[in-house]
């Protein structure tokens, strides 16, 4: 009786359907593309791409067979759209080769197979017969991309594809997003790239903008990026995330109303028609673009800084609209006065230019003690369990990385909108920061 095969696991690069082609030797060991070639039997996903890889494989290390003599069976259709996780499908009879004494390879498009990808029930199969299964190493899109997010390495889920219908897919996300919020744990998920713009359209309308989100694109490749950032009034720098911003009526309707705030409170310096708001422009920030709106204001003779200052602060976007209604409402409602939160910090100069910012997620040390202030925009479509859940977020990394004498006081703060008001006679308010 022959002793059995091994099932190798081997990782194919993640250059599946691109233009371009990463050397595959730049991005699978050289052990990895070794086992690989000394192998003749597989289980794919589609002949036609392992194929495709055992020729690059062979350019570097002879085949075993020659491409033609190589025994190649393909899963079955469904386990391609559906996953084969939990499924009734008896794929041991693609492992008889294993049985019989060969060495077999399972492989999928792109990427780990058996990790976002079929082949899950072949290495089910594979231990229920006793066979010894042996992972490569090589890519994997989602360790990849978790590792350059920043996100929480030590707590995260992979949820696959989400759904493919609008409201659907909407509702879902707020549910990822409210669990990420509610335990620390990262979300991660994958698309298609035909339906990459409608998943990003999805993801700035309908999450908070204060939810950090990562989206990494090319792994492996010349041209890989990731970029990490809260969504707030931001979309990556792409033509998809230009023409999102272009045409968002929440994006525009958010940026009007703080621009209107903002000329109410510059025009009760400025001299009578002395506010002027210019059009609103994208402009290009790194790999982000801002929808952003430049507001001046001119004052008669004789106003100086701190004219500005009193008319502009609290900004309203951190009060609240109608502004002054919104004050009374924060003092009748929040435990303890704010302090510098939501203040401002910068300078005043003696020739009477001042440069000020909002005192926001601001750690204030006083007699022993370590006071963070936090908050979440409330609109109308906010969800209320969310919003307190943000806001023990933010304070999250303060209070983790705190000592055990040091106490981090904790109150829910209640804020209209989360854009930086004016801080001097030039305002530009602006869709993120």
């Amino acid at each position: 009786m022959s002793t059995p095969g091994r099932l190798f696991l081997v990782p194919a690069p993640l250059d599946f359907g691109c233009d371009t082609q990463a050397p595959i030797g730049d991005v699978l060991p050289q052990a990895t593309l070794a086992a690989a070639a000394a192998l003749t039997h597989w289980i794919c996903e589609n002949a036609k791409t392992t194929r495709a890889c055992l020729k690059r494989i062979g350019e570097l290390h002879p085949l075993a067979a020659p491409l033609q003599q190589q025994q190649l069976v393909e899963l079955p259709r469904d386990l391609h759209k559906k996953g084969d996780s939990g499924t009734g499908h008896d794929v041991r009879a693609l492992l008889q080769p294993a049985l019989d004494g060969h060495d077999m390879g399972l492989m999928s498009e792109a990427g780990m197979p058996a990790v976002a990808d079929p082949g899950a029930s072949v290495v089910r199969a594979a231990h229920a017969l006793g066979l010894q299964v042996v992972p490569l190493v090589g890519p994997s899109s989602l360790l990849l991309a978790m590792a350059a997010s920043g996100l929480n390495g030590q707590n995260f889920a992979f949820v696959g594809y989400l759904p493919q219908d609008a409201a659907q897919r909407l509702q879902r996300l707020r549910e990822l997003e409210a669990l990420a919020l509610r335990t620390g744990q990262a979300q991660l998920f994958i698309e298609t790239p035909y339906r990459n713009a409608a998943m990003l359209g999805a993801l700035l309308e309908g999450l908070q903008g204060t939810t950090q989100l990562a989206i990494s694109t090319g792994l492996t490749m010349a041209d890989a990026r990731t970029r990490s950032a809260p969504i707030k009034g931001t979309a990556p720098g792409t033509a998809d995330g230009r023409a999102h911003l272009e045409a968002s009526a929440k994006e525009r309707a958010e940026l009007t109303m703080i621009v209107d705030m903002v000329r109410n409170d510059l025009g009760r310096v400025a001299r009578p028609g002395g506010v002027r708001a210019h059009p609103r422009a994208l402009v290009r920030c790194g790999d982000l673009w801002h929808a952003e709106q430049l507001v001046e204001a001119e004052g008669p003779e004789g106003v100086d800084a701190l004219d500005w200052v009193r008319a502009a602060f609290p900004p309203a976007s951190v009060t609240g609209a109608p502004k002054v209604r919104a004050m009374e409402l924060i003092a009748a409602l929040e435990p303890e006065p704010r302090g510098v939160y939501t203040g401002a910090i910068g300078w005043l100069g003696a020739d009477g230019g001042a440069h000020l910012n909002v005192a926001i997620r601001t750690l204030v040390c006083a007699g022993g003690q370590a006071r963070l202030h936090v908050g979440a925009g409330i609109v109308a479509a906010s969800q209320p369990a969310a919003e307190w859940e943000e806001t023990c977020a933010k304070a999250g990394a303060v209070s983790a990385s705190s000592t055990n004498n040091t106490r981090i006081s904790r109150a829910p703060r209640s804020r209209a909108a989360r854009r930086h008001g004016p801080a001097s006679r030039a305002c530009r308010p602006r869709g993120g920061c």
